[in-house]
């Protein structure tokens, strides 16, 4: 999809962004992606340990995997 390729583009330009790992992963679950989002997700969480947003789109991801 379009927005994967430019959350990919956004990425590399600035890798340490998290809001760019969790919109990638918005875009591709919404793709039924599953397990790509959630690697982006992780990413996010990574650079963002302490955001809750992202803590709660790793839950319902996760949930999904299921």
């Amino acid at each position: 999809s379009e927005g994967v390729h430019w959350y990919r583009q956004a990425i590399e330009r600035q890798p340490r962004r998290a809001v760019l790992h969790a919109n990638l992963s918005i875009c591709l679950d919404r793709l039924g992606r599953r397990s790509e989002a959630a690697q982006a997700l992780r990413r996010a969480l990574e650079i963002e340990p302490d955001n809750q947003q992202f803590a709660q789109g790793m839950r319902a991801l996760e949930g999904a995997e299921r």
